[in-house]
């Protein structure tokens, strides 16, 4: 015999659309969920395969300018004094830049006087508030403390040693190293700071020195200064090679590399890697 149908009681249809409704928000509520969880997941992803794109595109650069180190003089080389160069590549583009050591004073040589002079070319830029004397003395004890110590501690840990702050030692970097091995200064790379120190230059000889450079043409006569300068560079570079995606995202590579000839077999030339950063 059929079983009687019951009769629904006032309000339990009402109780049913009230509980499926809960259940579509629920519903509703882990589908978001899923697909932030799923748009930051892919956000992620992209990121590093953008990161991953921009560290391969310096890693080009440093290659572009290591390439370029092995033109012998008279080809079309780039410059050696920090000029950047800028190359449209397939995903994004690369820049790379070169600096001679010899073109910035070697603490291990030079005198106090030079250091601090070329030190107060800088005092625009952040160093105006310190006794540019006693900061050159400072830095010239602390590379002269490392090698009776035995130590090679680079550039950067020196002036950190000092208390210059990050942002002022990367200038200062600019005009100073433990790695030209001479007293002297490439006059073909020496940044404006360290020609400006050489109290025989005066302004329009250093002007005239840097537009030689600028237009690649002869350097005029040097006369009374000739004493403070070195005609050759090398062996030991600075570089700094950065990759930038089409996105944005940028990565960079900085590299101090010393030649150390060509090979007999294959007639490359070789580099040594002294100090090396990566930046994301």
């Amino acid at each position: 015999m059929p079983r009687p149908m019951r009769r629904r009681r006032p309000g339990e249809s009402g109780f049913v659309l009230v509980a499926v409704l809960w259940l579509g928000v629920a519903l509703a509520l882990a589908a978001s969920g899923f697909l932030s969880d799923t748009r930051r997941a892919s956000y992620r992803v992209r990121a590093e395969v953008g990161t991953a794109a921009a560290m391969e595109m310096a890693r080009s650069a440093l290659n572009l300018a290591l390439a370029d180190l092995a033109r012998p003089k008279g080809t079309n080389r780039n410059p050696r004094d920090g000029t950047a160069t800028s190359m449209v590549v397939p995903g994004g583009t690369v820049r790379f830049s070169i600096r001679d050591e010899k073109g910035k004073i070697d603490l291990n040589r030079t005198r106090p006087s030079f250091l601090a002079a070329a030190l107060a070319q800088l005092g625009g830029r952040g160093l105006d508030a310190l006794d540019h004397a006693s900061l050159a003395d400072r830095l010239l004890k602390a590379a002269r403390d490392a090698r009776e110590a035995g130590t090679a501690p680079s550039l950067a840990e020196l002036l950190a040693d000092v208390g210059l702050a990050p942002e002022v030692a990367a200038r200062a970097s600019l005009v100073m190293t433990l790695h030209s091995y001479t007293a002297r200064v490439n006059p073909q790379t020496a940044p404006a700071e360290v020609l400006s120190a050489v109290p025989e230059l005066n302004a329009d000889e250093v002007a005239g020195i840097l537009d030689a450079r600028r237009y690649r043409e002869p350097l005029p006569s040097l006369g009374r200064a000739q004493g403070a300068f070195i005609q050759s560079e090398g062996p030991v570079y600075s570089i700094h090679a950065t990759g930038r995606t089409e996105a944005g995202i940028t990565a960079t590579m900085t590299a101090m590399v010393m030649a150390e000839g060509r090979t007999l077999r294959t007639g490359r030339m070789r580099f040594r890697v002294l100090e090396m950063r990566i930046a994301r």
